[in-house]
């Protein structure tokens, strides 16, 4: 960047230092020490309130640099702004390259795809803006650009696109995004051509392709090369360091079996994923068998479990009915006890009955109406017998007959 006197005259009597501070990357001590060194005027205290009150003040002019000093200086605010320009490794794709993905794809992907084109021309958006805002300190950018996002975080998040905090089933960066589909889309037909039916999970934390009751989930993802860097924020003397993902174009394809197990296929110099789909349908096939066989597993033992669940079930049920006939036996007995304690009671009642007939027939005298009394306290002693209702009397059955013998 060519930084000269006067540009940065200009910027420090438009734009406050607290402001301007942070596009050279310094703090706004170390901005003033540089205007210091380089003898540019700096606004006195107060300044821009007094701007902002509607006051007008004179602005001094630059005076002639008197010192060779003061090079050394430049050279240094020099450096640190171009350090704090992050320069990627990789060319840039073009936005006009975007549209080459606009070409007929999977109904699966197409909305993907349709995400990632939108994503890819924010990220470049964020660039042209970075940079621009790099040349043109203080100033407003007026071009297209999402809010509240940065260049340098994407670029420290690997300029990885549609991040989100869970997996994906695509996790590639701004510079290999359109290969990625065009691998999936491979990928897809050739599934489909082994008899798989593939589906993208809600959420789109995997690509599924199932067949004969057993699946596997596939994702394609970018290796990442992780690095720190140093930055000087406005707000501390103290270099913060950052973590920084670098991609590196190198894709690979996770292939998760159900249950526990993955197998990966990355692609080397010599040999781009376009060139190994046999391998990764190799990879997926035996991961499905083995998927296969985890889902015969589990039915097994989701058998045996419900044959467990059903043998403890009838074992339950036959101590239940042993125990509704052990309470029906015990209900029994003590019933049979009850009726032979009031059977008891009715002869007690009767023994003392016959004490008072006993009594009358030698002479003695009734109390009170005696009569109604004794036909009442029969009735009870009969009421409290219960072998009248086990077993009919003779007696009783004989009078029916002879009643019945009569009336004929």
């Amino acid at each position: 960047m060519d930084l000269d006197r006067q540009v940065l005259f200009e910027q420090v009597w438009a734009t406050p230092i607290s402001r301007l501070c942070t596009t050279y990357g310094l703090s706004d001590q170390g901005l003033r020490k540089a205007c210091l060194a380089l003898q540019v005027p700096l606004p006195a205290r107060g300044h821009w309130a007094k701007i902002a009150a509607g006051h007008q003040i004179k602005r001094p002019t630059l005076p002639p640099l008197r010192q060779q000093e003061a090079i050394p200086a430049v050279r240094k605010l020099r450096k640190q702004v171009e350090a704090s320009l992050p320069v990627p490794t990789m060319p840039m794709p073009d936005l006009s390259a975007l549209q080459s993905l606009a070409g007929p794809f999977h109904p699966l992907l197409r909305a993907p795809v349709a995400d990632y084109v939108a994503a890819a021309k924010e990220a470049l958006q964020l660039k042209e803006k970075f940079e621009w805002e790099a040349l043109n300190p203080g100033r407003t950018y007026k071009g297209p650009a999402p809010r509240f996002r940065s260049w340098k975080f994407l670029l420290d998040d690997g300029l990885i696109l549609n991040k989100t905090h869970k997996k994906s089933f695509l996790r590639v960066s701004l510079w290999t995004y359109q290969r990625a589909f065009r691998v999936l889309q491979l990928l897809v037909k050739r599934l489909e051509g082994a008899r798989f039916a593939v589906e993208l999970e809600p959420g789109r934390e995997r690509l599924k392709a199932s067949r004969n009751g057993a699946f596997v989930s596939i994702r394609l993802a970018e290796k990442m090369q992780v690095g720190k860097r140093s930055e000087q924020p406005s707000w501390s003397r103290e270099p913060h360091v950052v973590r920084a993902l670098t991609p590196t174009g190198r894709l690979f394809v996770s292939i998760e079996q159900e249950g526990l197990g993955e197998a990966q296929v990355t692609e080397r110099p010599d040999a781009p994923l376009e060139e190994q789909l046999d391998a990764i349908l190799a990879a997926v096939e035996q991961q499905h068998q083995r998927s296969m066989a985890t889902v015969d597993r589990w039915r097994e033992e989701r058998e045996a479990r419900e044959e467990s669940a059903r043998h403890h079930l009838a074992e339950r049920r036959q101590q239940e009915e042993v125990k509704r006939a052990e309470e029906a036996e015990r209900a029994l007995r003590e019933a049979l006890i009850g009726e032979a304690e009031d059977w008891h009671r009715g002869q007690v009642l009767r023994s003392y009955l016959a004490r008072l007939d006993e009594r009358l027939a030698d002479g003695g005298k009734p109390v009170g109406d005696y009569e109604v009394w004794r036909r009442w306290a029969a009735e009870v002693a009969d009421f409290l017998d219960p072998s009248t209702r086990r077993v009919v009397p003779s007696a009783v059955l004989g009078g029916v007959d002879l009643r019945g013998d009569s009336d004929g």
